[in-house]
């Protein structure tokens, strides 16, 4: 199931936090617009490159990743596309968030910033009423 695409943007491994398993991915902003960041929680495994030129992501069955193996798992496996290679890589978490924020480029919006009203959510999985139903 395809919960996110952006053909032509270029996202960055932007900051990791293990001891919180969350994960940040940024197109940072250009012109004076915004950032895009791609936020994963509850991480529990991953298979990332630090660059995607174009990133599309699905959610995706543990049986059709290369996480297969995993002994505990969160509830869902996002594959991530870089869609100028067609690498495939995947990350295992419990919920992923797609925002838009004007922070400088050197700020992550991990923490309490992800909170924050000047950190817009325009996609939020736990709200997902159809991804749900699809992976319970």
């Amino acid at each position: 199931m395809k919960l996110y695409e952006d053909l032509n943007g270029l996202y960055f491994l932007f900051d990791f936090n293990a001891s919180h398993g969350e994960l940040l991915l940024r197109k940072h902003k250009s012109g004076g617009t915004f950032n895009t960041d791609i936020r994963f929680k509850g991480v529990h495994s991953l298979n990332v490159i630090n660059r995607f030129r174009g990133l599309t992501i699905f959610a995706v069955t543990q049986v059709e990743s290369i996480l297969c193996d995993i002994g505990e798992a969160s509830k869902f496996v996002f594959k991530l596309i870089d869609n100028k290679s067609q690498l495939e890589c995947f990350i295992n978490a419990s919920a992923f968030g797609v925002y838009q924020n004007t922070l400088d480029s050197e700020v992550s919006s991990l923490g309490e910033f992800a909170w924050s009203d000047e950190n817009e959510c325009l996609y939020w999985s736990g709200e997902d009423e159809q991804l749900s139903r699809a992976f319970n």
